[in-house]
């Protein structure tokens, strides 16, 4: 799996080594979804090509990887922005879906109520009539 992700920063130009498109294909290749395991091993592969332990890194690439290891913060802010949004985004959901069960919950529970209400009625007449 490790020479996979090395094939992302052989094949691809620097230009596109943004933390969103590595994020994407390190999701697409690992099925990792948690975005902090995703950045901790990026930036594991990053100092390995920035240390010169990956065999065939032209100095081109090195430099890139020093430079995005020297400006993690920045450099991962807008992955962890888009992260960020796809979580409120979910909470938001899960709020609004535990909005809608207990509408439905209150919904049924008083429907319920009202049947039971409406059966003793007409077990009440019914036996009242049998005398």
């Amino acid at each position: 799996m490790l020479l996979t992700f090395f094939h992302f920063f052989e094949e691809t130009p620097i230009k596109k080594w943004t933390s969103m498109n590595i994020v994407k294909y390190y999701r697409e290749e690992d099925h990792q979804i948690e975005l902090n395991l995703i950045l901790n091993d990026v930036n594991k592969h990053l100092r390995r090509i920035a240390n010169g332990n990956v065999y065939g890194f032209e100095e081109s690439k090195k430099k890139k990887a020093e430079d995005i290891i020297s400006n993690w913060g920045t450099w991962t802010a807008p992955a962890k922005e888009k992260d960020r949004k796809k979580q409120n985004n979910k909470k938001m959901i899960q709020m609004e879906n535990e909005n809608v069960f207990e509408a439905v919950a209150s919904f049924v529970g008083a429907a319920t109520s009202l049947w039971i209400d409406a059966g003793v009625q007409v077990f009440v007449v019914s036996v009242g009539t049998v005398e």
